[in-house]
């Protein structure tokens, strides 16, 4: 039945970029055979040179068996050397620049404090600073003040973001385990949802030549990426 195939939504003809239909055909009392086809060729078959049915058991046995590999892959990598070689260096980092501006603003807070306290010390013509050269110096040190703030501030979001990444990531993790243990045997309905969550997009050519991009934040547990790109595209043919 159409609800049984696995591939709506997500399938994209490598020939046009158009999204791929899901159609049926087949009589009364016959099995319906279900078919991918592209659109655009159905309303312009001399526009796109991609074939023109696809049947649904095929493509999504062959995908199926592209993410039974990157379970298999993933058994391979854990969860701490991904975090540790992607976000500990940039946590370490954020945690450096917090501290660094942290610093800063002590220093530039300080630096307004001693100018205000020679303001009053003019006010009480007890001052040996001459009173407008005292005025440009306090402003041009408060505004040095509020941009190390800022700074600092995005600075501690930054950080904050890490810390998110780092829990987010754990709790990927916790999920494709517990997906590559049921992904055989689940229901259809089951297999789409998991799919959805690994899969950006799958682009589908003749004899059924296939380009599936994994979403990065996914695939990164799987050996299929180093760096921080997405999507992350795995060619099957």
């Amino acid at each position: 039945t159409k609800g049984e195939a696995l591939l709506t939504g997500m399938l994209y003809c490598a020939h046009c970029g158009t999204r791929m239909i899901l159609s049926s055909s087949g009589g009364r009392g016959r099995e319906p055979r279900l078919r991918y086809q592209c659109h655009h060729r159905i309303r312009h078959p001399d526009e796109c040179g991609n074939q023109a049915t696809f049947t649904v058991h095929i493509l999504d046995s062959l995908v199926e068996k592209a993410v039974m590999t990157l379970f298999e892959n993933m058994k391979q990598v854990s969860a701490s050397k991904v975090i540790n070689d992607r976000y500990a260096r940039e946590t370490k980092q954020a945690k450096a620049k917090v501290e660094k501006l942290t610093t800063q603003v002590a220093e530039a807070q300080s630096e307004v404090e001693t100018y205000k306290a020679e303001v009053g010390k003019c006010l009480r013509g007890t001052s040996k600073w001459n009173a407008d050269l005292l005025r440009e110096l306090l402003d041009e040190a408060q505004v040095k003040l509020a941009e190390h703030q800022n700074q600092l501030a995005e600075a501690q979001t930054a950080l904050e973001n890490c810390t998110a990444r780092m829990a987010q990531i754990k709790l990927q993790h916790k999920e494709l385990v517990s997906w590559s243990k049921i992904f055989a045997q689940c229901s259809p309905g089951a297999k789409k949802m998991i799919l959805s969550k690994l899969i950006e997009r799958i682009e589908v050519g003749r004899d059924y030549e296939l380009n599936i991009c994994f979403r990065i934040s996914y695939a990164q547990f799987c050996g299929v990426v180093e760096e921080d790109i997405s999507p992350v595209e795995t060619a099957v043919s």
